[in-house]
């Protein structure tokens, strides 16, 4: 949850107290409608919010499973099977699609590396086996190339998922802005006469915690 929704709910949850408090004053029962309605906001944003922090922690922990798995690839596979190709490969054409790719390319990269290799490596499976590479190392490498692929699709259906709630969020705050402007009006009109009161539903709303602006989502892991 951002320091904005919680600010905006705090308020919001003010303005609520206030009407309760003052539920049974005939000024206010024209706010009837406006104060149900500001209920119902109230209610769906504490959802969305959580929601929103539910599946931020998801795409954290994809951005951590997807860093972890392509660090195991690039070490632990596509390393081992380029310096063996190094030593066993003559041939300078055969070598070629074993060259390592930049550490930090983009995950899209690395995977068509790894394809290309295993591919690759299929011509020279008795060299790599006599240096010492697992019999089923081509398989394994697909395996670890299909697991990091996995944490793309993961982190795009978060990232899918929070941007929905973030947009959702926006138009409740944007419905909850215009719901205490109404509000705010007949408040102001019923305590006209009565500074006290008004000057305390003034400090209540304080409105310019409303706003409709939430953060731009963060860009995490790499380029895909």
């Amino acid at each position: 949850m951002t320091q904005d929704q919680i600010r905006t709910l705090t308020a919001l949850r003010r303005v609520q107290a206030f009407m309760n408090a003052a539920v049974e004053n005939p000024l206010l029962a024209n706010t009837t409608v406006a104060r149900r309605r500001l209920d119902r906001v109230v209610a769906e944003l504490t959802t969305h919010v959580a929601d929103q922090s539910a599946v931020t922690l998801v795409l954290r922990d994809a951005t951590h499973h997807q860093y972890a798995r392509r660090e195991t690839l690039f070490s632990s596979y596509l390393l081992p099977l380029s310096r063996v190709a190094s030593v066993e490969l003559d041939d300078q054409f055969a070598l070629e699609p074993f060259r390592m790719p930049r550490r930090h390319t983009s995950v899209a990269r690395l995977a068509c590396s790894a394809r290309g290799m295993a591919c690759a490596a299929g011509a020279h499976v008795a060299d790599f086996i006599a240096a010492g590479l697992p019999l089923d190392f081509i398989e394994r490498l697909e395996r670890a190339t299909d697991r990091m692929l996995d944490t793309v699709v993961a982190r795009a259906r978060a990232g899918a998922q929070r941007a929905a709630t973030t947009a959702t969020i926006r138009t409740l705050l944007g419905e909850a802005r215009k719901l205490v402007r109404i509000i705010d009006a007949f408040v102001t009109a019923a305590f006209s006469s009565n500074p006290g009161e008004l000057a305390r539903w003034h400090a209540t709303k304080r409105l310019r915690a409303f706003r409709a602006r939430t953060p731009a989502l963060t860009r995490t892991g790499d380029h895909q």
